[in-house]
């Protein structure tokens, strides 16, 4: 699809977008191929005079141009657009919600440079790309300021069976990497830890209960990213590390009321796809009723590794693929 898009005869206004360590940002630099093509990637947790600084060396080293100067957003889109009047290229905004700092108000100046200037250019490729479900989704993706404006859409997810089962090179069993998939989902950074050679108990004692293991910090550190105020929100997928519950089992459980703004928590775990939602099989119940929509958490697994981390405490049991796996005992 971003192929075709640079390929095409028009301008083109793309959003990429999936949660952290899904492998966005490879999937758009293997694009990165040819003299004019931009990419951008902004950084965490800095002013706005450092995001500014940091996209301006970017902009000079890829262009092999003198170091620009600008004091703010304005500034530097007029110079990406001396940079992209004209000739075909391809510009990546990665990590978008940083480069905003959380807030639309550069989305409303992104919106006036594509509909005046760079959309002007037929061969012109931007790509929007970012992590933070939440900010993408209410000021990208569905945004009014950009409304008809983009020409494709990806939600990159995760690895499928097969293409997850190649990090093995054939060294597990099917069965085992069944277990390995359940656990950690097809996650290419994920993947990228998993030691092939060893078993699936071992590989979870090392990344998940050893100290400086991968997976220790990893559920809070991503946690943390997406949402500003965690309490309700790790609260919640607790519960459904436990077992799957509808909306009203857990507020009950939580003390916490539709109107208490539950269901936007909900939504924004599942769109940070931390938790899914469906609906069972069987369309009613035994009283004959309709049975309601059940969340279950996607990540159940890291968060119960977390809280035995934190209080010292290591389980040798592990739930995966409904087996008990059994790890070695620790002191």
């Amino acid at each position: 699809m971003i192929k075709d898009a640079i390929a095409s005869k028009r301008a083109e206004f793309g959003i990429v977008y999936g949660r952290r360590s899904i492998g966005k940002s490879s999937l758009l630099m293997k694009a990165v191929s040819r003299k004019g093509d931009l990419y951008f990637e902004a950084l965490q947790n800095v002013s706005l005079k450092k995001q500014i600084d940091h996209f301006l060396y970017q902009l000079a080293e890829q262009t092999k141009t003198p170091r620009s100067v600008a004091g703010n957003w304005r500034e530097v889109f007029d110079i990406v657009t001396y940079h992209t009047k004209t000739n075909r290229h391809y510009v990546v905004f990665d990590e978008f919600p940083w480069m905003a700092s959380g807030r639309s108000e550069l989305v409303s100046l992104l919106k006036y440079y594509w509909d005046n200037h760079w959309k002007k250019n037929p061969d012109l490729t931007l790509v929007i790309c970012g992590s933070i479900a939440s900010f993408m989704l209410k000021h990208i993706v569905h945004s009014k300021a950009l409304h008809n404006r983009k020409t494709f859409e990806i939600k990159l997810p995760p690895l499928t069976a097969s293409e997850a089962k190649l990090f093995f090179k054939n060294l597990r069993s099917d069965f085992e990497i069944a277990r390995f998939l359940m656990v950690f989902g097809g996650i290419p950074k994920y993947m990228e830890q998993i030691d092939p050679r060893l078993s699936f108990s071992d590989n979870v004692d090392r990344l998940c209960f050893q100290k400086n293991g991968f997976f220790v910090n990893e559920f809070e550190t991503i946690f943390k990213e997406q949402f500003k105020v965690v309490k309700n929100y790790e609260s919640i997928v607790k519960v459904l590390s436990q077992k799957n519950c509808s909306k009203e089992e857990i507020g009950k459980h939580l003390k916490i009321s539709s109107g208490g703004g539950l269901t936007s928590y909900i939504n924004n775990l599942e769109q940070a796809d931390f938790i899914k939602v469906f609906t069972p099989k069987a369309p009613f119940g035994a009283s004959g009723k309709k049975q309601k929509n059940l969340f279950y958490g996607m990540n159940g697994y890291n968060f119960i590794s977390i809280i035995l981390s934190r209080t010292g405490i290591l389980s040798n049991l592990i739930l995966s693929l409904g087996c008990l796996i059994k790890l070695p005992d620790k002191a």
